[in-house]
Protein backbone atom coordinates (compact mmCIF):
# COMPACT_ATOMS: atom_id res chain seq x y z
CA UNK A 1 0.00 0.00 0.00
CA UNK A 2 1.26 3.22 -0.88
CA UNK A 3 1.60 6.18 1.38
CA UNK A 4 1.53 8.97 -1.18
CA UNK A 5 -0.76 10.13 -3.27
CA UNK A 6 -0.48 10.03 -7.58
CA UNK A 7 1.14 13.27 -6.91
CA UNK A 8 3.67 12.40 -4.49
CA UNK A 9 1.71 14.67 -1.98
CA UNK A 10 1.20 13.93 1.83
CA UNK A 11 0.30 16.20 4.69
CA UNK A 12 0.57 15.10 8.37
CA UNK A 13 -2.68 16.65 10.38
CA UNK A 14 -4.34 16.51 13.46
CA UNK A 15 -7.55 13.89 14.23
CA UNK A 16 -9.64 17.06 13.83
CA UNK A 17 -8.53 18.34 10.54
CA UNK A 18 -9.45 14.35 9.12
CA UNK A 19 -13.22 14.93 10.48
CA UNK A 20 -13.13 18.26 8.89
CA UNK A 21 -11.84 16.59 5.65
CA UNK A 22 -13.89 13.81 5.25
CA UNK A 23 -16.98 15.98 6.15
CA UNK A 24 -16.12 18.15 3.71
CA UNK A 25 -15.29 15.44 0.93
CA UNK A 26 -18.94 13.99 1.99
CA UNK A 27 -20.28 17.43 0.78
CA UNK A 28 -18.67 18.19 -2.20
CA UNK A 29 -18.97 14.56 -3.43
CA UNK A 30 -15.45 13.39 -3.29
CA UNK A 31 -14.63 9.86 -3.41
CA UNK A 32 -12.29 8.68 -0.54
CA UNK A 33 -11.53 6.22 1.59
CA UNK A 34 -9.41 5.78 5.29
CA UNK A 35 -7.08 2.81 7.12
CA UNK A 36 -6.44 2.46 10.33
CA UNK A 37 -2.73 1.50 11.40
CA UNK A 38 -2.80 -0.03 14.80
CA UNK A 39 0.24 -0.27 16.79
CA UNK A 40 0.75 -4.16 15.78
CA UNK A 41 -0.29 -3.76 12.56
CA UNK A 42 2.77 -4.63 10.00
CA UNK A 43 2.07 -2.26 7.68
CA UNK A 44 2.43 0.80 10.31
CA UNK A 45 6.19 2.46 9.90
CA UNK A 46 4.98 4.51 12.64
CA UNK A 47 4.52 1.50 15.31
CA UNK A 48 3.97 1.71 18.44
CA UNK A 49 1.75 4.59 17.49
CA UNK A 50 -1.65 4.65 15.59
CA UNK A 51 -1.59 5.97 12.37
CA UNK A 52 -5.03 6.86 10.22
CA UNK A 53 -4.77 8.05 6.69
CA UNK A 54 -7.60 9.73 4.49
CA UNK A 55 -6.83 9.40 0.52
CA UNK A 56 -8.70 11.66 -1.77
CA UNK A 57 -9.19 9.35 -4.27
CA UNK A 58 -9.72 12.22 -7.00
CA UNK A 59 -6.68 14.33 -6.57
CA UNK A 60 -4.37 11.28 -4.53
CA UNK A 61 -3.38 13.64 -1.50
CA UNK A 62 -2.97 11.37 1.37
CA UNK A 63 -3.47 13.07 4.75
CA UNK A 64 -1.56 11.07 7.71
CA UNK A 65 -3.03 11.22 11.53
CA UNK A 66 0.10 9.62 14.17
CA UNK A 67 -0.88 9.55 17.46
CA UNK A 68 -0.66 7.79 21.14
CA UNK A 69 -3.99 6.75 20.96
CA UNK A 70 -7.15 7.66 19.19
CA UNK A 71 -10.42 8.31 21.36
CA UNK A 72 -12.74 5.93 20.09
CA UNK A 73 -15.27 8.47 20.22
CA UNK A 74 -13.45 9.94 16.98
CA UNK A 75 -12.67 6.83 15.37
CA UNK A 76 -16.81 6.45 15.05
CA UNK A 77 -17.34 10.08 13.84
CA UNK A 78 -14.93 9.25 11.33
CA UNK A 79 -16.17 5.63 10.22
CA UNK A 80 -20.15 7.46 9.96
CA UNK A 81 -18.43 9.95 7.33
CA UNK A 82 -16.82 6.91 5.62
CA UNK A 83 -19.98 5.21 5.41
CA UNK A 84 -21.77 8.28 4.18
CA UNK A 85 -19.52 8.68 1.41
CA UNK A 86 -19.66 4.81 0.24
CA UNK A 87 -23.38 5.16 0.14
CA UNK A 88 -23.24 8.21 -2.09
CA UNK A 89 -20.97 6.01 -4.33
CA UNK A 90 -23.15 2.66 -4.33
CA UNK A 91 -24.05 1.48 -7.67
CA UNK A 92 -27.52 0.16 -7.36
CA UNK A 93 -28.85 -2.93 -9.28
Amino acid sequence: MAERGENGCMKAVDFKELLKLGEEWNKNKIKWHNHYFTPQCKFNDKAPMFKVTLENEVTGEVFVCVSENHKLENVEKLEKLVYQNIKTFQVRS
